[in-house]
């Protein structure tokens, strides 16, 4: 798998909390191409697979380990993978909408034909090889790519640790900006469903009354030479909670209908309220699906959705300036702990079934 620092905190996260909980685990890591091997872990045995031999390197650390379950971070067809997986029970966990964001991928020239056609050809062995599905979202397993293979499935969203958390909004800062501040954390790739042109806009139309910080991004163009928007890239620990700090609001991925999904439950929502931030929503999350809280202000999920709810944003942002969300606000619907003792709950379910 290729890691980015959000996904390899939550692979971490799940695996410390399985430990926690009286559980055996090892990571076996795959990397796949352009991508470099994530900084092995010292609190429990990583294995980083080689290209050549990778078969029979799995195979022969599995049968050392004898595992009762394979759990699965669901990525493109690997061979070593699925020997694996006929040999063991496994579940496969469901982060997005594949096939729509395959589809996206190809059609912005990020993969080639080459690799889509083989993602379309082998996707249905790793899914119909699996025991269950571990699905983030409700709306995930509902999509027909998903649902044609009848497996069974539980929905965990997905969680933080809070013992993680080393920096929080910090509302006595003498420096802190008049204006609120609004934070998005994302990737260098500027992926599409982030909707980065969506909250430019937003930016450009709240000019002398919004503040904005992007995170993550290198250089995004002329375009984004806006007088309230600070751009930074990927930063260190010590700097990304010095910005945090300096911040009000987090706002979320804001053009999820590129992909056609209205439900989600990013890593970087998690850690916005896990820091304090309350956040702005352009669309549903199923750690709050039918909730209202002070805290998050939930738009539609629609092209122009940020401009069309300026007004709200601005109030909303004025409102929440000086709020700091606490640990005890959010703890039991993000928090690692119960969420997963649910996913355990669900491994259980599948090795019992198995015999």
């Amino acid at each position: 798998m290729c890691r980015g620092a959000g996904v390899t905190s939550k692979i971490d996260t799940q695996i410390r909390e399985w430990i926690a909980q009286g559980h055996e685990v090892v990571l076996f890591e795959v990397p796949v191409r352009n991508c470099a091997a994530s900084e092995p872990s010292k609190n429990y045995p990583h294995f980083f697979l080689p290209r050549q031999g990778r078969a029979r390197e799995l195979n022969c650390r599995l049968s050392d380990f004898k595992p009762d379950l394979l759990y699965l971070r669901y990525q493109p067809f690997s061979v070593a993978i699925f020997m694996a997986m006929r040999n063991y029970p496994s579940i496969i966990e469901l982060n997005s909408d594949d096939l729509e964001q395959r589809k996206l991928m190809f059609k912005s020239g990020k993969i080639g034909l080459l690799r889509y056609l083989h993602f379309r050809l082998t996707r249905g062995l790793f899914l119909k090889m699996a025991n269950g599905f571990v699905s983030v979202t409700h709306e995930l397993l509902l999509c027909s790519g998903f649902k044609c293979f009848e497996q069974p499935s539980c929905v965990v969203p997905n969680s933080i640790n809070f013992n993680t958390i080393n920096s929080v909004k910090n509302i006595e800062k003498s420096d802190r900006c008049v204006f609120p501040k609004i934070l998005f954390v994302g990737t260098a790739d500027a992926i599409s469903w982030h909707g980065l042109d969506e909250i430019l806009s937003l930016a450009k139309a709240c000019i002398g009354i919004l503040e904005f910080v992007f995170v993550g991004f290198e250089d995004l163009g002329p375009d984004y030479e806006v007088s309230n928007l600070s751009i930074y890239p990927s930063l260190a620990d010590s700097d990304f909670e010095e910005i945090v700090a300096m911040c009000d609001i987090g706002i979320a991925s804001a053009a999820l209908f590129r992909k056609k999904m209205n439900e989600a439950c990013a890593l970087k929502t998690r850690d916005y309220l896990a820091r304090g931030l309350p956040v702005i929503l352009p669309h549903k999350d199923t750690a709050f699906l039918n909730l209202k809280k002070d805290w998050i202000l939930e738009l539609p999920n629609e092209p122009g959705s940020l401009i069309t709810h300026r007004e709200d944003i601005i109030q909303f942002c004025q409102k929440m300036k000086n709020y700091v969300v606490e640990w005890n606000e959010v703890e039991a619907y993000i928090g690692s702990d119960s969420l997963e003792s649910a996913r355990l709950d669900f491994f259980e379910e599948i090795i019992a079934s198995r015999g």
